[in-house]
């Protein structure tokens, strides 16, 4: 389904012309609002990047619409990849405080969001190859013709979530309460099949109702 289509299909369960040109916030609202839950990563977000770190390197940017790491591996010098622990910024900078003293072989990466790039500690001392596995969120959709994982798959539930952004918009709570009752049944069927839990080790975890 295009997006121009499910903006017409969602236009038409909403029911309300005067909304008409604000569908399309309302579907992308939805999907960012689903893909942004901490708990949940799906499979189609898997993305992989790869590159060079050189010497007195300490940061890397995130890869675009970057979510979370996945895993993150460098090859050293005998060829063999190291799986680069993922930790907080506070715990990184406890183990190696100083940015210039503390040089070798990466051993940890984290998350510095207010600069939107990792922090490698320690500072690369000389060339290595890196290889991050990581989630993405999806691309706003835009065009007429935009198409993603969720319109080809389960278009059904953007929908629904739309819906619900909708009736909050015109602070209509009961409507949005019964559009997030067909949201969260449209969005349990996806719950087995595309969280992704084989990084974790732990069991498919599926998550009571959104809330509103």
């Amino acid at each position: 389904m295009t997006f121009a289509t499910l903006k017409t299909t969602t236009a038409d369960w909403l029911n309300r012309s005067d909304l008409s040109s604000q569908v399309g916030d309302f579907i992308n609202i939805a999907m960012r609002k689903i893909e942004n839950s901490p708990k949940h990563n799906f499979k189609y977000m898997r993305s992989y990047a790869t590159g060079t770190f050189v010497v007195d390197d300490y940061t890397l940017t995130y890869p675009t619409r970057y979510k979370a790491i996945q895993a993150f591996y460098v090859q050293d010098t005998s060829g063999k990849y190291q799986l680069i622990k993922k930790t907080s910024l506070g715990h990184a900078l406890s183990v190696w405080p100083y940015i210039t003293d503390y040089k070798g072989f990466p051993e940890m990466a984290c998350d510095d969001d207010a600069n939107s790039q990792f922090l490698i500690r320690p500072t690369i001392d000389q060339t290595y190859t890196y290889n991050l596995y990581y989630y993405a969120y999806s691309a706003e959709l835009s065009s007429d013709s935009d198409t993603n994982w969720w319109t080809d798959n389960y278009w059904e539930v953007l929908m629904y979530r739309a819906l619900v952004e909708a009736s909050m918009f015109v602070k209509d709570v009961e409507e949005a309460k019964a559009w997030m009752v067909k949201f969260n049944e449209a969005f349990s069927d996806i719950i087995d099949v595309q969280i992704d839990n084989e990084w974790d080790g732990s069991p498919p975890e599926r998550i009571s109702d959104y809330v509103v």
